[in-house]
């Protein structure tokens, strides 16, 4: 068994150096920060990315585990639904249309944040954990040929390379 085991953000308390057992005090500026840069290191940690996360009950540790999992860019939990897909099945059906044979030379597809991720990740062979870290923003168009992937941005009127 493998811990990756790291402490709550900064509190109130902390800088006042009290003892805070199990009363509790806010997440400070910094200890927001701190939260937030622990879930970008998170996210380049390739087997964290289907780990479950624990967090102590107290409110501190509780916030910190959801700064965590909102800042972080993991998106595993689309895939922890009772009666939802695991990533295994989404991926598998993606992979399985992006390897149709009977595609056109070209095709437009408009789709979901999630979809654009699964399918980059997949198209150039990312691991599951940075495919569902990439940016899906609403103002491109990403170009798939020949094994690498354009960003295409919209500048004005104009849609201008962003390479």
């Amino acid at each position: 068994m493998t811990i990756l085991l790291l402490r709550h953000g900064e509190t109130e308390w902390n800088l006042e150096r009290r003892y805070q057992g199990r009363f509790d005090s806010p997440l400070t500026g910094r200890g927001t920060a701190q939260a937030l840069a622990i879930g970008r290191l998170l996210a380049m940690v390739p087997e964290a990315a289907s780990a479950p996360i624990v967090a102590s009950p107290q409110g501190r540790a509780r916030r910190t585990a959801e700064i965590i999992l909102d800042g972080d860019g993991r998106y595993d939990w689309y895939f922890r639904s009772p009666d939802g897909e695991s990533y295994e099945t989404f991926a598998g059906r993606v992979a399985d249309w992006l390897g149709e044979s009977e595609q056109p030379s070209l095709i437009v597809v408009v789709t979901h944040g999630l979809v654009t991720r699964v399918l980059r990740g997949l198209y150039i062979g990312l691991p599951r954990a940075v495919a569902l870290t990439l940016p899906v923003p609403q103002d491109r168009i990403f170009r798939l040929s020949a094994g690498e992937i354009e960003e295409l941005a919209v500048l004005g009127d104009q849609v201008g390379d962003r390479g």
